[in-house]
């Protein structure tokens, strides 16, 4: 059995009101919804080209999220063949199922802020469209939902605690992104946040091979990266071999003698 060292896990991206929220409405929301482009020949993944993680987005109040909704009424649902495609379809019919039963409890217990509607060229496919709701806590979520769902939880900036506490809480630990210009805020989250990757002010995936070590802990990893100092020996098997030479008989003490 292959060690586990990449698993699944939660995206979550705090976002203080001291940054620049419009500057980074492009990176931050093409990265949530656009992990289905289709890219050149040599630069395909290994793996399905639809699955994308559940993004959790944790805002204060003072940020708007109109303008993540226009953002979202601006992609395209389709073909992953065509070029122009922003959103293809998911992996079959089982991972469909399962996000159009989040979907549908979502709509009756979290405030829906926009849901696109499948284009005619997707009437037929795995195709689930991009949807935005608002949720209370955290703790509604307890699945994962690998599709372009993005939650959204609203959080008081003096309980940054509160908020890494009920990060914490979930056992996953992939990755977690941060959005703000106060370095307090960063060490704070850097130095409690129990998660492999922390990106601060920058996106959450595209970690550059021998480069950027990724990998999770929790339940989305054991620690070791993919990348880092000790993937390799993950890999590697130990054996011991352990021999009792007084069991052959004759003077232990002058074989060792002789052997030396």
């Amino acid at each position: 059995m292959l060690p586990r060292i990449l698993s699944h896990g939660e995206r979550l991206l705090l976002h203080s009101a001291v940054t620049s929220f419009r500057s980074r409405l492009r990176g931050k929301f093409g990265r949530m919804f656009k992990r289905n482009r289709p890219k050149p020949l040599e630069k395909l993944e290994a793996t399905a080209p639809t699955t994308t993680l559940p993004w959790i987005y944790l805002l204060q109040p003072s940020i708007t999220q109109h303008e993540i909704a226009g953002a979202m009424e601006a992609l395209k649902v389709g073909d992953p063949s065509n070029l122009a495609t922003d959103v293809g379809p998911v992996i079959d019919e089982a991972a469909k199922k399962v996000l159009d039963e989040h979907i549908e409890w979502l709509e009756k217990n979290a405030k829906k802020i926009c849901r696109l509607e499948p284009p005619k060229e997707a009437a037929n496919g795995y195709f689930v469209p991009p949807a935005f709701y608002e949720i209370k806590s955290l703790s509604q979520l307890n699945q994962e939902n690998f599709g372009a769902i993005l939650h959204v939880i609203r959080f008081a900036g003096d309980r940054l605690d509160k908020v890494v506490e009920a990060i914490n809480t979930t056992g996953y630990g992939l990755t977690l992104g941060l959005q703000s210009r106060i370095d307090t805020v960063r060490d704070y989250v850097e130095a409690h946040a129990r998660v492999g990757n922390f990106y601060v002010n920058r996106n959450q995936i595209g970690a550059v091979v021998e480069s950027q070590p990724f990998g999770g802990e929790g339940l989305s990893g054991t620690g070791p990266k993919a990348g880092g100092p000790h993937y390799v020996a993950r890999f590697a098997t130990e054996r011991v071999t352990c021999i009792d030479t007084t069991a052959a008989g004759g003077n232990a003490s002058l074989m060792a003698a002789l052997d030396g």
